[in-house]
Formats: C-alpha cells, structure tokens, sequence
C-alpha cells in the first residue's frame, strides 16, 4: 500500500513539474513577444 502512495505522489510530481516547465516556456514567450 506504502509502495502505491508513493507511486501516486510521484506522477503528481511529474505533471506538477511539466505544468511548470510549460508555463515557464509560455511565459518566455510572451515577454519574448513583448520586447519584439
């Protein structure tokens, strides 16, 4: 049981982490957007 909460945080790590980096790239754009 232990093994399946870890498993479950740990997907929820990774999308909280590709949420993230997606939201980074976004904002890049539009401050790259911005300055043109």
């Amino acid at each position: 049981m232990d093994n399946h909460i870890l498993t479950k945080r740990g997907i929820g790590l990774q999308k909280l982490r590709i949420f993230l980096t997606v939201a980074n790239e976004a904002k890049f754009l539009k401050a790259r957007e911005q300055l043109v």
